[in-house]
């Protein structure tokens, strides 16, 4: 039986995203060690153009991850693809991370020529069980999503500041007629991530269905943006879906 937290650090989910990113792609989770593997796959969808390519991690507690690949520089040639590994070894790790694309060599310091068009996914692999991917993850205020609990069937849900400055989350859940059974509100400090299951996130009642609600609180602050992902594990080792989460205007 696989314990409940590796399962977790496995089974992530996409948003609906644009087939390429304009320049900024975010990965909302990653997770290594443990004998997990994290492969970042990033595409140069450009027919002329070499693009260099940046990348930033962070762990939960929003400090970056410069044992992994924080501050990875590399170029990828025209219709070029560049695949990073992370590390299998060690305690299980999770966090989050951006890749930020420019046309080379503008790499950023003179915007002239603008950002790159860029395609990434980051597949986590957990030995024994499967593999799953995140695609870019489009950042917003708010975003809704489905719950279940009941029994061994859960719902699994990562929230990551992706702001520099802190920001208050306020989540509201929902049954099935849209009554509130429960609220969720935390202050994240800049670049944090959490990781929960939605009976951690919201306690108190032993079986959920219906939705889930996160939003940003009331801020004076210059970024307000976070991304959402999430998943539903089933009633079996092994069994989970990827599911929606909506971005909401």
């Amino acid at each position: 039986m696989v314990p409940r937290m590796l399962l977790f650090l496995l089974l992530v989910s996409l948003l609906p995203v644009p087939v390429f990113a304009q320049g900024y792609l975010t990965f909302p989770h990653f997770a290594t060690g443990a004998g997990m593997q994290s492969e970042i796959v990033l595409i140069n969808p450009q027919q002329r153009t070499e693009i260099s390519i940046y990348l930033e991690m962070y762990n939960q507690d929003g400090s970056h991850a410069r044992d992994l690949f924080d501050g990875y520089f590399t170029i990828i040639p025209p219709y070029g693809i560049k695949r990073i590994n992370l590390g299998i070894n060690g305690p299980p790790r999770v966090g989050w991370m951006t890749a930020t694309a420019w046309p080379w060599p503008d790499t950023g310091a003179n915007l002239s020529n603008g950002p790159a068009q860029l395609v990434g996914s980051l597949k986590i692999t957990l030995p024994g069980i499967g593999s799953s991917t995140v695609l870019d993850s489009q950042s917003g205020q708010t975003f809704m999503l489905p719950v279940k609990k009941q029994g061994t069937t859960n719902t699994g849900i990562a929230i990551a500041n992706v702001c520099s400055n802190p920001l208050t989350v306020i989540g509201t859940l929902r049954d099935i007629d849209g009554l509130i059974l429960g609220t969720y509100r935390s202050t994240f400090p800049a670049f944090t991530q959490i990781a929960k299951y939605i009976d951690e996130l919201i306690p108190g009642r032993s079986s959920y269905d219906g939705s889930l609600t996160v939003a940003i609180g009331p801020s004076v602050e210059r970024c307000i943006q976070m991304s959402v992902v999430s998943f539903a594990l089933g009633s079996e080792s092994g069994d989970f879906v990827v599911q929606p989460v909506g971005k909401i205007n």
